[in-house]
């Protein structure tokens, strides 16, 4: 046990330790447009090559990355927006967009694409 003035604070014994910091992205589908099985949806997945789907795609949740690991509690970059993000494009885009978020260490966070 570990002691703060008499009051125990955290049992070692039983603590999980981590050396670096992960987070946990949850990503979501919200479509807007129709499309159909002529498109193709490109889209980031943390480090590991893009994700193509064949359309015609759907409302709801489309993946998970977890354990991605943080250098730092928070990114965002020096002028303080958001400094990570999904990209995203339909039909072999030329130019993705990109969902931007803020990530957390120890938090799922969830993100809604738009289509």
């Amino acid at each position: 046990m570990l002691f703060l003035k008499g009051k125990n604070i955290i049992d070692i014994d039983n603590a999980k330790l981590y050396g670096i910091s992960t987070s946990c992205t949850t990503v979501n589908l919200n479509i807007v447009n129709t499309y159909t099985s002529n498109d193709t949806l490109e889209i980031t997945k943390g480090y590991s090559p893009n994700l193509k789907l064949a359309g015609p795609f759907t409302n709801g949740f489309l993946y998970t990355i977890s354990n991605l690991q943080l250098m730092a509690p928070r990114y965002k970059d020096g002028n303080g927006a958001f400094a990570t993000g999904v990209s995203y494009g339909i039909n072999n885009a030329s130019s993705f967009k990109t969902k931007l978020f803020e990530m957390f260490a120890c938090k799922t966070q969830n993100i809604t694409i738009d289509l």
